[in-house]
């Protein structure tokens, strides 16, 4: 897979790459790829056209893994076909060497992932590093993250209510104590009373409103599953997560399997979240909705653009 970001500065083409541990296919491809767009893909420090490779290259090396891992190094004639990549198109390494990247079945840490990118673009990383903290429950790479500064212009979304990370308890509480400064409950006989009651009460609940419930900005990206029981669990999954990253000399340590029973129940929340929310949503749908449930039923799952 492969992207490519244009701005008014430069243009950096991006490769997802998976290298099957078997073969060099991909790679091949790759090259004959590069070869054939030399136009686009062409560069070097004198060019505003940069390249970078996110990837699963599967190939272990001293350059790059830990000595320790030395029954992993790949043969010459294995490596070599990736070595004259690298330096045909003068890439170099964004992620430093000895960060492991990989915990297999057996615990053990091993870096079959790595980051490069063309010469000239290494100052464009602000960082790049792996955040063990925000590792899915199931997964066994951990992600890496590259901060790049591409000084691109952004549209600042209007700033909304966001009801659904609101804390309820606290609200309520708020609002009960806010209604004890305004009339109690009582008949009103008059216009002026219906209306100066109605008043009272909107005001108490909007100002309650300001007060307790967070600003967020829209995203197009936004789960509306999510819920604040799922943050706080999040939370929680990811600190025992670096937390087990950092006792990976330490097989037994109690940590590990503290890690593994909260990322299993953090997956099993997420799929009951999912679920209950579909299904109220489909149990209360209204006519003007009917249109879009019959969208997500029949489109197929690949159609991101209809959902």
């Amino acid at each position: 897979m492969a992207i490519r970001l244009t701005t008014n500065a430069r243009t950096i083409s991006i490769y997802n790459i998976y290298n099957n541990c078997e073969n060099n296919d991909t790679l091949q491809a790759l090259e004959t790829h590069l070869s054939h767009n030399t136009n686009t893909t062409h560069t070097n420090t004198h060019t505003d056209n940069h390249m970078a490779w996110f990837s699963d290259f599967n190939c272990h090396s001293p350059c790059w893994d830990w000595a320790e891992n030395s029954q992993l190094f790949h043969s010459e004639t294995f490596m070599q076909p990736f070595l004259d990549l690298i330096q045909d198109h003068a890439m170099e390494m964004a992620l430093p060497g000895g960060i492991d990247t990989l915990q297999n079945s057996r615990g053990q840490w091993t870096r079959p992932d790595n980051i490069w990118c063309s010469e000239g673009m290494m100052n464009l990383f602000i960082n790049c590093n792996v955040q063990p903290n925000i590792r899915p429950p199931k997964a066994d790479h951990l992600p890496i993250i590259s901060d790049l500064d591409l000084s691109i212009n952004r549209t600042d979304p209007t700033p909304c209510k966001n009801y659904q990370e609101t804390d309820w308890e606290d609200f309520q509480n708020t609002l009960t104590q806010a209604l004890t400064t305004i009339p109690p409950p009582q008949e009103l006989r008059t216009d002026e009373d219906f209306n100066k009651a109605v008043t009272d009460l909107t005001e108490t609940i909007q100002n309650t409103i300001q007060e307790k419930v967070p600003t967020s900005k829209p995203c197009p990206y936004t789960k509306r599953w999510w819920t604040k029981d799922l943050d706080k669990l999040q939370k929680t999954k990811n600190r025992l997560s670096t937390e087990s990253y950092k006792m990976q000399a330490i097989p037994n340590h109690p940590v590990h399997a503290e890690y593994k029973t909260i990322a299993n129940k953090y997956t099993s929340e997420i799929t009951a979240t999912k679920n209950q929310h579909w299904n109220d949503w489909l149990t209360y749908i209204e006519g003007k909705d009917v249109y879009m449930a019959n969208k997500y039923a029949t489109d197929p799952p690949t159609d991101y653009s209809s959902a």
